[in-house]
């Protein structure tokens, strides 16, 4: 071989090693792409895994929250409904007492109701009695003897009535010797 063609076969094949070079060159600039592109997206999807896990994380305190402030709650509304089952048998109790305080005060008043008709018809019978003893009777020093069991008389009533819880307002009879003007109130 000559030279010249060993001078061509080098330069043949420093082009063809040129080309070689510029070939790789550039699938090495697409590789180099390709990672960076790969890099990237290494990268974006780390990113969103971080940023879904700080989300997620965020979520788990905030439903820790509720849960807490549901307890709390809860907690406050059986409270709530403690106390309103608690006044509520506070009324219940109230309303009983009323009931048998008002029942008393029906007796009491049916009690009192049959002792003033039990006192208008004995003080009845007394005037119809004192009447017709004063019709009967003539003599001065009787009338006297009379009324003074009249005045003691009056003295047990009047006793009589106060241990029962009343007193009367008035009860009058005449003066010693005569008359004729017997007047009786009731008891109150």
């Amino acid at each position: 071989m000559t030279a010249e063609q060993l001078a061509k076969n080098g330069n043949s094949m420093a082009a063809r090693l040129d080309t070689i070079e510029t070939s790789i060159k550039s699938q090495l600039h697409g590789v180099q792409r390709i990672e960076t592109g790969h890099w990237d997206e290494l990268n974006r999807t780390h990113y969103n895994i971080q940023s879904t896990r700080i989300q997620q994380e965020n979520n788990e305190k905030s439903r820790q929250a509720c849960l807490v402030s549901n307890n709390e709650a809860s907690v406050e509304l059986n409270n709530l409904l403690r106390d309103m089952i608690s006044g509520a048998e506070q009324v219940n109790d109230d309303v009983a007492t009323a009931n048998k305080v008002k029942r008393r005060m029906e007796l009491d008043l049916s009690k009192f109701n049959d002792r003033i008709s039990s006192l208008d018809a004995w003080l009845l019978n007394m005037d119809k009695w004192t009447k017709f003893v004063l019709d009967q009777t003539g003599n001065r020093r009787e009338m006297f003897n009379l009324e003074t069991s009249i005045l003691t008389l009056q003295e047990t009533i009047m006793s009589a009535a106060g241990s029962v819880g009343y007193k009367p307002m008035l009860l009058t009879i005449p003066e010693a010797g005569g008359g004729n003007d017997w007047l009786y109130t009731p008891f109150t």
